[in-house]
């Protein structure tokens, strides 16, 4: 009996620490948006993506893009009302085996409520395994117009950090989604995307791919004012001494400084509402 108790006290002491590191590594941290149904919730595993040599996960890279929308609602509403910005669980839905056009019944639709051809731009982040890409899709609305003489035809910008894998296929998906997203509001698509690969500087390693991807996101914003065939996305703004390592730090920085303490004093002034 009293080995029986050794054991299991010597058990207790090995995994209790294991769970409070579990437990610990799960925990919330912080959600954006604070409240509504489209808050991403960020966990100290999730957080601890942004150290250095780190590849970043879908999760750390939803919450960063909700803080480039909700930046960019308040500093330029005008243009981000133009712009869709999809999270990363449009290269799952992509991704997945099935058709698209069986798909498109299947699973629900990666978005809520959105034309996407009323939309000027139609940001589209794609991680296949660990390697982030970006696809910006241009004229959305004119996939809906015949092809003339003199007409801009819908495209897509591919900005990618690293050696850039065969774009066609991704295209090829997000304009058979479009196809299908148009059937679905009862329009008729009539041209299909064509594609470039944006001359852009080089990310330094592969994990930074994630990083690398928000950065171009930052950056078309600040451009996308201008007329798309003239975007340069040349000028992506990389950080101090073009390292993407010093956007790691700002990231975390902004989130550890700013985006907790402000995410528990709404959770304080919530609990203040209950009482």
């Amino acid at each position: 009996m009293s080995s029986t108790v050794k054991t299991s006290d010597k058990a207790r002491e090995i995994v209790t620490p294991m769970l409070i590191d579990l437990l610990e590594e799960r925990k919330v941290v912080a959600r954006f948006p604070f409240d509504g149904p489209a808050g991403v919730c960020l966990r100290n595993m999730d957080l601890d993506e942004l150290t250095p040599r780190r590849f970043l996960g879908d999760t750390v890279v939803d919450f960063c893009l909700e803080l480039i929308k909700d930046h960019f609602r308040i500093k330029k509403p005008k243009l981000a009302a133009e712009i869709h910005v999809f999270n990363s669980g449009l290269s799952s839905w992509l991704y997945d085996r099935q058709d698209m056009t069986e798909r498109c019944s299947r699973l629900p639709r990666p978005q809520i409520n959105v034309n996407l051809f009323k939309k000027k731009f139609l940001i589209c982040p794609i991680r296949i395994d660990k390697h982030w890409s970006l696809f910006i899709v241009v004229r959305p609305s004119s996939m809906l117009a015949p092809d003339s003489p003199g007409m801009l035809a819908p495209q897509v910008i591919v900005l990618d950090g690293n050696v850039c894998p065969d774009a066609k296929p991704t295209v090829k998906k997000i304009n058979d989604f479009l196809h299908q997203e148009a059937i679905s509001l009862k329009l008729c698509p009539k041209q299909d995307l064509t594609y470039t690969v944006a001359t852009t500087p080089m990310q330094e390693g592969m994990e930074d791919g994630g990083i690398y991807i928000l950065q171009c996101i930052l950056s078309f914003f600040k451009d996308a004012h201008r007329p798309p065939e003239i975007i340069d996305m040349s000028r992506v703004d990389l950080g101090k001494a073009d390292r993407l390592l010093q956007r790691r730090e700002d990231w975390r920085r902004l989130i550890e400084k700013r985006v907790i303490p402000d995410y528990n004093r709404f959770l304080v002034s919530k609990q203040g509402e209950v009482d």
